[in-house]
């Protein structure tokens, strides 16, 4: 399985969690209802992005590293492997890199 990976967020909820004081990322609104932090692999991020995220303009990605975090679980959605996160993912730990998204998909 890849240990690096990617999460798609929206700008205003990766801002008001930088204002925080928190080091803790437990996901977007999506990730909160679901239970788990939604990520993809390099090659499932176009397809993500087309289904889910429409207006790339709003979003950043964060790239991730799944060999620091903890209760990573690869599961099954629309016959594809995805990887998702019980619990949150750590400033400068798990999270790694940060971009515009429209700068990743060039």
């Amino acid at each position: 399985m890849n240990q690096i990976v990617y999460k798609v967020v929206p700008k205003l909820t990766w801002n008001r969690f930088i204002c925080s004081t928190s080091y803790c990322f437990y996901g977007d609104e999506y990730d909160l209802r679901s239970g788990f932090i939604h990520l993809s692999t390099k090659q499932q991020v176009p397809s993500v992005v087309l289904r889910k995220y429409p207006n790339m303009y709003n979003h950043y990605i964060l790239t991730v590293d799944l060999i620091k975090c903890s209760t990573v679980k690869w599961e099954i959605k629309n016959d594809e492997l995805y990887p998702h996160v019980y619990g949150y993912l750590e400033l400068f730990r798990d999270i790694i890199d940060i971009e515009p998204l429209e700068e990743f998909l060039k």
